[in-house]
């Protein structure tokens, strides 16, 4: 999908460089002489990434149109690069402070300008994909029946679903889990926790304490950051199964079917990760290409445009000189 990016900037030569930058990557961009005018344009049109001068006398200057857009719930996750001839340190931190996520300072070199749009592009693509996702599988997990909850690799409650904060009487989040989920004082004797550190997916069946009832709980192990790893627990309440032996074939055919979901799940997920591997190799490996590249394509355009000069006989030593430092 292409990418549009708003740029602001009161010099129009600037304004123009820039656009013709963007435009040579493939991206497209709409220019604006001033805070106002972009600010009445997003109302229509939200962008992917917005350029903002800093220094702008005719009207707001960049950081107070950065305030705009930060305290609008509907434009704050826009990201803005600043862009400046300023170098001061004070600038760059106040400009961080608001809500910007870059400061390129002019005059703007082709290639980090380029560099830097497309890591932010990426890089805010990647946050709303994972926040889509995030809203995604926060549903699921809102809409189950069986109580879920997750345990961080301290043991501490980390998040529990409706139906499970129902069953606790009580949302325990922040509460080591053995105590709140359990009234236990010590860990608990069918804790599985060692083997799901070791990413290892483990099936339980226990009598809770708590209401004297049996339970089947899926324990699974979530990857975090720097290698800890938190347990993911879906359970089940199977007392019906153990009290009623006429219950017995229908409660195995269920066991069966949710074992059966959970391989196509591992293999889904094993599918997925076989295929985004290469595809990343190569957009990493065509990314690097087009940025190299986008140099070499602006020096052949002046020389194309000097030679027909050099055809015309108008030639100047200033063309030639300009040529040269390209």
């Amino acid at each position: 999908m292409e990418k549009t990016i708003f740029t602001v900037d009161d010099d129009q030569a600037v304004l123009v460089l820039i656009q013709a930058i963007l435009e040579s990557s493939g991206i497209s961009s709409v220019g604006f002489l001033n805070g106002e005018e972009m600010l009445d344009a997003i109302c229509n049109y939200l962008p992917d990434l917005i350029l903002l001068d800093i220094d702008m006398p005719s009207g707001m200057d960049g950081f107070e149109v950065c305030r705009h857009l930060k305290a609008d719930k509907n434009l704050k996750e826009i990201p803005v690069i600043f862009l400046s001839a300023a170098s001061d340190v004070e600038s760059k931190v106040k400009g961080f402070e608001i809500g910007a996520i870059d400061f390129i300072q002019k005059p703007v070199h082709t290639g980090e300008l380029i560099a830097r749009v497309k890591t932010h592009l990426v890089s805010s693509q990647l946050k709303n994909d994972l926040k889509i996702s995030e809203t995604k599988y926060r549903s699921m997990m809102e809409s189950m029946i069986d109580p879920v909850y997750i345990i961080s690799f301290e043991g501490v409650v980390e998040y529990m679903n409706p139906a499970m904060i129902k069953r606790n009487r009580g949302n325990a989040v922040g509460k080591i889990c053995h105590l709140a989920l359990y009234g236990l004082d010590q860990r608990c004797e069918w804790c599985v926790f060692d083997k799901v550190k070791d990413s290892k997916s483990v099936e339980t069946n226990f009598v809770s304490p708590r209401d004297n009832r049996r339970y089947q709980v899926a324990n699974m192990p979530i990857q975090q950051d720097a290698g800890r790893v938190s347990k993911m627990a879906i359970m089940r309440d199977v007392t019906d199964y153990w009290n009623a032996l006429e219950e017995k074939k229908k409660a195995e055919n269920q066991l069966h079917q949710a074992r059966k979901m959970e391989s196509v799940g591992q293999l889904a997920a094993g599918i997925a990760h076989e295929i985004n591997t290469p595809i990343q190799y190569v957009r990493d490996n065509l990314s690097f290409l087009e940025t190299a590249f986008a140099d070499l394509i602006l020096v052949a355009k002046f020389s194309r445009k000097v030679l027909d000069i050099i055809k015309s006989g108008h030639a100047s030593e200033e063309m030639l000189e300009k040529l040269e430092t390209a």
